[in-house]
């Protein structure tokens, strides 16, 4: 404010609310270190789980695909409100537009409403989530409902894919994969869309749809042959995007989506954090991925270390819940040009409980 005019504010209240019940909380056994980085995150999405799980207090409050799937997959193991996943889904559902394209991202207030983002990679995330409500809930009733406008989004997800098999690079989309501008996003998305594939075949299995995914296996074989022959790089040992752009997130979603041989996996992941010149993630939502990838082709300690060192950073700075954007030697580092802008309590920030609760337990 001027230096000419003071002001100050009385009467001040807070007033915070969670749909998150303490009491239904399943304690975490582990060290006391594992403990307070889990504590952190386990804040994190109950400050971020209301109505709907919002991305965050301090963002635009709206619930977003792409973030759900995160918190959801850290709520199931920490607070168990299978309804506000639910609910949320069908928010999702409810607000998808006349063509039969799930909503990227809601306003719940004042009314149900979509923003019209048109993100892919979150887009290609709703069969996964709607595949891992019903393993953690067994509610048929409610993914079979939800099953025509799951089957529906492989119209949209496979737009960006050429004749060839190949992700397109001049796709109309937002793509983001994370908040890092340097990164190409073409054998990232190749992953992602793949992956959301996979879900989709097998979410229409257990639900006996066999003859509505029956198309899909010729789908991956043609995009896996194509990812294969155009973007590996078997000299270097790593996955190149278009522009021979080499990041972390086009060796994870290589890895997540099955399109890398375990070995090819592993020598990739193991590549990348080898060479400085990479581009890494600055969201904790991408390094969940990347962090996941690990896990899936054996190399757990690697995977644990960085769970420890990554979101135990923040810990050690000061944080009592998870950050958008973190990078360790760069810490105000912000996709709005200043950090003062960032969300410092995040939703998809929330989950390195997630592992620990998985692997590190006692």
């Amino acid at each position: 404010s001027s230096r000419y005019s003071d002001f100050s504010l009385d009467g001040v209240e807070a007033r915070a609310f969670t749909s998150a019940d303490e009491s239904r909380l399943v304690p975490f056994k582990g060290s006391p270190e594992d403990a307070a980085i889990d504590r952190v995150g386990v804040m994190t999405l109950r400050d971020c789980m209301q109505t709907v799980l919002e991305d965050g207090p301090k963002r635009d409050r709206r619930l977003w695909l792409g973030d759900l799937r995160l918190q959801a997959k850290l709520n199931y193991l920490t607070y168990r409100n299978y309804d506000v996943v639910k609910r949320s889904m069908l928010l999702l559902a409810g607000t998808c537009g006349t063509n039969g394209l799930v909503s990227t991202a809601v306003y719940e207030i004042p009314k149900p409403e979509t923003c019209h983002s048109k993100i892919l990679d979150f887009t290609a995330h709703f069969p996964n989530v709607v595949l891992e409500y019903l393993e953690a809930t067994g509610d048929r009733a409610t993914c079979e409902s939800l099953w025509p406008l799951v089957a529906e989004q492989t119209d949209f997800t496979l737009e960006g894919i050429k004749p060839d098999g190949l992700m397109r690079t001049d796709f109309s989309w937002w793509q983001f994969i994370d908040w890092q501008p340097a990164m190409t996003r073409q054998a990232s998305e190749q992953g992602v869309i793949v992956n959301s594939l996979r879900a989709t075949e097998e979410l229409g299995r257990r639900l006996g749809h066999e003859q509505d995914v029956a198309f899909i296996p010729a789908v991956i074989d043609k995009m896996t042959t194509a990812a294969q022959e155009r973007l590996w790089d078997d000299r270097r040992g790593v996955w190149v995007s278009e522009k021979g752009n080499v990041s972390w997130m086009s060796q994870a979603w290589m890895a997540l989506s099955g399109i890398a041989t375990r070995e090819q996996a592993r020598r990739s992941l193991q590549a990348v954090m080898a060479d400085p010149n990479a581009i890494r993630p600055v969201t904790p939502y991408a390094r969940h991925y990347f962090i996941e990838a690990l896990f899936d082709c054996g190399l757990e300690e690697e995977a644990m270390r960085q769970v420890r060192e990554y979101w135990g950073g923040m810990v050690k700075m000061g944080a009592d819940t998870y950050w958008e954007t973190w990078v360790p030697d760069d810490w105000q580092k912000s996709p709005y040009g200043n950090v003062l802008l960032n969300s410092f309590c995040h939703a998809f920030s929330s989950t390195p409980g997630y592992f620990l609760r998985k692997y590190a337990q006692k």
